[in-house]
């Protein structure tokens, strides 16, 4: 009874003093108690205030009410009227705090108040005023609400609500058109040709088989609604919103709900015939066919939104928020619940919403340390917003003030500004106005059901029409089959730039995010894609020219086989530790991505391998052959953030948080093809600005671990180097920021390489080049070249340098769930430990040329850039590779593997240019050459 009164003083406290964190409860999936249908202006009152009074003694408050389902126009004058009551009779006044400049609060002395607002056209966006209704009886008695008020356009309403009328005007309610088994056929001919839904279609209401012919249309209009369906098949047009007035448009609360029914088959299916048949729980686009899904919520272009951010200030649980641990960029007091962004992601005419769903990216070397958590509200703060969350993090996420991209202008900068290295957690918007999702069995209760991995798919095929996606969330999608991706762009040919892939959600995948086969002249972007099963952004088979990837935001790729003993630590909750502890929509939707299988196609010209279970049956595979691969035997890619068969692809502006096993942020994987016109010959697209963090290696090209592939030789008209009038050309990679990859930022075996302009930090090797000339079978003086970049040895976000659990074993640490027999993955090297050094560029034949870079943080003893348990571990470890070695022998800014490791030496100590300082200690540049295999 004495902890239950402490709680409740503790509660009463933070209401007396203006808390603001205190929000309505939530019943799941994205829903507050509090919304409305509309949900424009919704009211969380505090739970405890009932309980507040002198002592912790329970007495009663006041009760406010207030209007539930208002919206303000612009150029429109509203009034919204609040009234209090006291239950012993006390007169009431009422008090606002943080009212928007259009908005006035009148306090009538009565126990009313009114808010009125009259917006312009500017103000579109999203605000919370702060009500505190006092009531007296001894001592004052307090009820705090928040009222967040959605600012929509006038014009625009009313011009979608024409729209909505439009279509009902020309099309006819789909129940009149639906038959009695759910099945509907649309068309010229038909019993309708058009038709609009008219209603929810749910339980025995749901839709069947839905094809929509040639000449026929489906219209979803900016309203409410929930349809379960078993199949869309698209040779007309299939319609949700528009472009001028999408799903979200006349309402921001407007949320499209489309669930896709239905089983697969009992055992793995063969390859289709036909990528393009009748479509099985999913949609398939056509010849003809046009696809039209528009939503508002996260869309840039035209609504002003943003699909993703990133944090301005560190967060994360209590134990971070301790400033006597030597915790660079601790986290302020109350950070487990709040977020600080970059950006402010209340204005526009589709802001992020109380209630919206979120992934806050992992800053370490984890891929599993991403959370899912969920808005409880939101405001604007300066440039950017404050984000309160109704689950706490578990993970520390660091941020900080923006860096700015790579160049000259933060070449210098300081610790405040992590010397210019950008490794801000990245916040993505998840929730969308459409939702298409894939009802899926129960994983508790059907753990062994061959249908947990049969989710829905959109295939969109050759000879389509048209083609928007934009401000759609597709959650659940991917199947455990060859082809039956999230986005499958399915030998589509030259598309120029006509297709429209913007600003969607793709989460909790089974099978990619965004697929692209034998189609080019592609542009997909912001999109964001969370927690997939294999490759997040995926070129299939080497032909797919000009595909451009700009601003998308990929976060945890997985593998497949994987599987988790039952025997790994624990949670309170009884999960997993240190994997996904922070997903809370995961379980909120019953998802299940364990052991699903591979089913791409072992014979593309680019593919992986076949292994089988380790001897050691400790979660390690053994490679057997190169794909086909026979029965009984594991076919892997291993899970990477782009898989990149044709070098002409652009990417600008992507950011790659997290790639289980050995998995690539950007990995060049062109098809082993010798002859003119090769892939592998074609000039590398733009590349500028991309991040990566947390993969096994940023940039990469080359195969790996039985990867069938081959290296980039970019010439000038795509001319075989066999032919001797072929010139060579450079392929450059700019604006590069790799960090906390637990093997190397960057390896690249070239024939004319240069990185420029770009920042790596606490990366095992930050970057390696590797000569391939004179011996090794090209031009002689064949070379590489890193500029103007920056590598960090210990950057301001400095937690978990030995990963989140640190091994003290010989070996390199395996990870925390990674090695169990359930596992089989390639796993390779885990987490870093002090056995191996740290290198800033890892030196691997020559020639080299490092010219004009700053190396930071780069010492012999780096203990005091460490936090408390980081350099305890350091100090208790003791297997380090040289055997001759008593204590760490520190971290190099160059380091180099020697043919004769015997006849090193095991430091050297120097001084020179463009080397990073700690307060008034001098440069400590450590040149180490440790003897070290490849990999």
């Amino acid at each position: 009874m004495l902890a239950m009164a402490r709680n409740i003083r503790a509660a009463c406290r933070r209401i007396l003093l203006g808390a603001r964190d205190v929000v309505a409860p939530s019943t799941g999936r994205g829903v507050s108690l509090m919304q409305t249908k509309r949900a424009v202006l919704a009211l969380a009152v505090s739970t405890m205030a009932a309980a507040c009074g002198g002592g912790g003694r329970a007495v009663e408050v006041p009760v406010v009410q207030a209007p539930s389902d208002t919206t303000a126009l612009s150029g429109q004058a509203t009034t919204l009227r609040l009234s209090a009551t006291d239950p012993g009779g006390a007169p009431v006044t009422l008090a606002a705090t943080d009212l928007p400049p259009f908005a006035t609060f009148t306090d009538h002395g009565d126990g009313t108040a009114s808010i009125e607002v009259k917006p312009e056209e500017v103000d579109a966006g999203s605000y919370a005023i702060q009500v505190v209704a006092t009531g007296a009886q001894n001592k004052p008695r307090l009820t705090q609400i928040v009222v967040p008020i959605q600012v929509r356009s006038a014009p625009l309403v009313n011009a979608c609500q024409q729209s909505n009328n439009h279509v009902r005007a020309i099309s006819r309610p789909l129940s009149e058109c639906r038959s009695a088994n759910g099945d509907v056929t649309l068309g010229p001919g038909e019993a309708c040709e058009a038709a609009y839904v008219d209603r929810d279609y749910t339980g025995t209401d749901a839709l069947g088989r839905v094809n929509i012919l040639a000449g026929g249309a489906l219209y979803m209009l900016d309203e409410t609604r929930n349809v379960e369906v078993s199949s869309i098949h698209v040779a007309g047009l299939l319609q949700a919103g528009s472009k001028t007035c999408p799903i979200g448009a006349k309402d921001s609360g407007n949320t499209l709900t489309v669930r896709f029914l239905g089983a697969g088959p009992t055992s793995t299916p063969p390859p289709p015939a036909d990528m393009c048949p009748a479509p099985d729980k999913g949609i398939v686009v056509d010849r003809g066919g046009q696809l039209q899904l528009y939503g508002a919520r996260g869309v840039t272009e035209g609504w002003g939104g943003l699909t993703w951010t990133h944090l301005a200030k560190p967060a994360g649980p209590a134990a971070y928020q301790d400033r006597n641990v030597g915790i660079a960029a601790p986290v302020e007091a109350g950070g487990e619940r709040r977020l600080v962004l970059a950006r402010d992601v209340t204005k526009g005419s589709a802001p992020w919403r109380a209630g919206d769903w979120i992934v806050v990216a992992t800053s370490s070397f984890s891929p599993f340390e991403s959370e899912f958590v969920q808005i409880a509200s939101l405001a604007s703060q300066g440039s950017g917003s404050v984000v309160t969350l109704q689950q706490p993090l578990v993970h520390y996420h660091f941020g900080s003030d923006d860096p700015g991209v790579p160049g000259a202008a933060n070449f210098s900068a300081d610790a405040t500004k992590n010397f210019g290295v950008d490794e801000r957690a990245e916040v993505g918007l998840i929730s969308r106005n459409i939702r298409f999702t894939a009802v899926m069995p129960d994983a508790a209760s059907n753990p062994t059901s061959t249908q947990l991995h049969w989710g829905g798919d959109i295939r969109v095929c050759g000879g389509f029409q048209s083609l928007a996606l934009s401000g759609v969330e597709l959650e659940k999608f991917g199947k455990e089959q060859l082809g039956r991706y999230p986005i499958h762009m399915h030998m589509a040919g030259d598309v120029r730039n006509e297709p429209l892939i913007d600003s969607n959600s793709i989460h909790h995948s089974y099978n990619k995010c965004v697929a692209v086969h034998s189609t080019s002249n592609l542009i997909v972007s912001r999109n964001v894609c969370a927690r997939a099963v294999g490759h997040l952004f995926y070129q299939e088979m080497g032909d797919e020219k000009s595909i451009a990837f700009f601003g998308n935001l990929g976060v945890g790729a997985m593998s497949h086989y994987f599987g988790i003993a039952d025997t790994v630590e624990k949670t309170a909750e009884g999960r997993p530790r240190n994997f996904w502890e922070g997903d809370h929509l995961g379980r909120a939707i019953g998802y299940s991505a364990f052991d699903v299988r591979n089913t791409d196609n072992q014979n593309s010209p680019t593919r992986g391998s076949c292994f089988v279970p380790g001897a050691a049956k400790d979660g390690r595979v053994d490679l057997v052959k190169s794909a086909p691969c026979d029965p009984g035997q594991m076919y892997i890619e291993p899970a990477s953030g782009f898989w990149i068969t044709h070098p002409s692809a652009k990417l600008v502006g992507n950011s790659i948080a997290g790639c289980q096993g050995i998995g690539k942020g950007y990995w060049y994987v062109p098809p082993p093809d010798g002859s003119n016109g090769a892939p592998k010959f074609d000039p590398t697209g733009s590349f500028s600005n991309n991040r990566v963090h947390a993969c096994y290696d940023g940039l990469f090209s080359e195969g790996h671990f039985g990867t069938v592939s081959d290296q980039l030789f970019p010439t000038q008209d795509g001319k075989s180097t066999a032919e001797l009038d072929a010139v060579n050309v450079i392929g450059r990679f700019s604006g590069l920021t790799a960090t906390r990859n637990r093997n190397r930022g960057v390896w690249m075996r070239p024939m004319w390489t240069v990185v420029e302009h770009s920042r790596f930090a606490t990366n095992r090797d930050s970057v390696t080049l590797v000569s391939s000339g004179g011996n090794d079978g090209n031009a002689p003086g064949v070379w590489a070249l890193l500029k103007d970049s920056v590598l960090v040895g210990v950057s301001q976000n400095n937690v978990d340098r030995w990963g989140p659990c640190p091994s003290t074993s010989l070996g390199d640490g395996p990870g925390c769930v990674d090695l169990n027999p359930k596992a089989n993955e390639i796993v390779e090297k885990g987490y870093r430990t002090p056995r191996w050094n740290s290198a800033g560029y890892m030196i691997y034949d020559g020639p080299v040329r490092i010219i004009d870079n700053r190396f930071v943080n780069f010492l012999r003893k780096p203990g005091p850039l460490l936090t408390l348990a980081d350099r305890e571990h350091l100090a208790k470890y003791s297997g380090y590779s040289n055997k001759d070695a008593k204590a760490y022998e520190g971290d190099a800014a160059l380091g180099w593997f020697p043919e004769q490791p015997e006849r090193l030496s095991h430091g050297h100590h120097g001084q020179g240019p463009g080397l990073g300082q700690r307060g008034s200690a001098p440069p400590d540049l450590h040149l180490l050459g440790q003897p070290r295999g490849l990999s």
